[in-house]
């Protein structure tokens, strides 16, 4: 089970809600959730790894038989600002291994609901 730690209340602001939510699926390694918060042309930028284009292409890494739930979720901040967000905390693998992470996302608009078209993520081994 992923033990989630979120050190910033979601509560009042709905795209920190949903940043919150998008972090949590994709610690639980819950790719139909994961999804649900994507545009059909979704574009994720993992910066020096590589980048995923599109539903088809973003599905197919969700649902990767290498996915494994992760050991623990800690979401320092999230900030919203608008149709942007950004959020950083520390992701620890089932095997312990620890990364610090800090990601950008841009909604299709600013409208209550909008999904997420663009996804911009650093990560670095801790």
């Amino acid at each position: 089970m992923t033990r989630i730690v979120c050190e910033e209340d979601c509560g009042n602001a709905p795209r920190k809600l949903q940043v919150r939510e998008l972090l949590t699926a994709i610690a639980k390694a819950s790719a139909r959730s994961v999804l649900k918060h994507f545009t059909e042309d979704v574009v994720l930028e993992a910066v020096g790894v590589g980048r995923i284009e599109g539903m088809a292409a973003a599905a197919a890494h969700f649902t990767s038989e290498k996915r494994r739930p992760a050991a623990q979720l800690v979401i320092r901040n999230i900030l919203t600002h608008g149709p942007t967000a950004a959020a950083n905390g520390v992701i620890t693998s089932a095997d312990g291994k620890r990364y610090g992470f800090s990601e950008f996302y841009h909604f299709a608009g600013s409208a209550r609901g909008a999904k997420i078209r663009r996804v911009t993520s650093y990560t670095i081994p801790l």
